[in-house]
């Protein structure tokens, strides 16, 4: 994972968010990637409970909650995944941390007033959008807000 953050930052990233499992020292990746004044984010496979992350939530900007298994476009909404929502909304305020909560898999206008609802402050809806044609685009987008 470290040897892809100075690229992405050069590239015109931000924000850089990753899978904290996926490398056995988590944190010097989140301070690198603030170091390059990027915001920090950590994403949360469906397969990985809210509390496995907890030592890292005081450290990041973003929480990403997959609601899909991640690798491929068009999969279908994990409603079971709607809970970790709210367990980092509740989080979050117990301990005043600063993160916001990104949801991203299989996002339409019907879950995504549900995730909004439990705390939601980024939504990333790729398939509901692009599998429709551009001139749809807009009014797609306005049906997630």
């Amino acid at each position: 994972v470290l040897r892809f953050i100075e690229v992405f930052v050069e590239a015109g990233a931000n924000i850089i968010s990753f899978h904290p499992e996926v490398d056995a020292n988590p944190i010097k990746i989140i301070n690198l990637i603030k170091k390059l004044n990027c915001k920090a984010g950590i994403a949360i496979h469906p397969d990985i409970e809210v509390k496995k992350l907890n030592k890292y939530l005081d450290l990041v900007d973003v929480v990403v909650v997959m609601t899909v298994v991640p690798g491929f476009g068009g999969q279908n909404f994990m409603n079971n995944q709607i809970n970790k929502i709210e367990i980092l909304k509740k989080l979050k305020d117990k301990f005043n941390y600063k993160f916001e909560i990104e949801v991203d898999g299989g996002i339409n206008n019907n879950n995504v007033k549900i995730c909004k609802n439990k705390g939601a402050d980024i939504i990333v809806a790729g398939s509901y959008i692009y599998n429709s044609s551009p001139s749809h685009y807009k009014h797609l987008i306005e049906s997630l807000r």
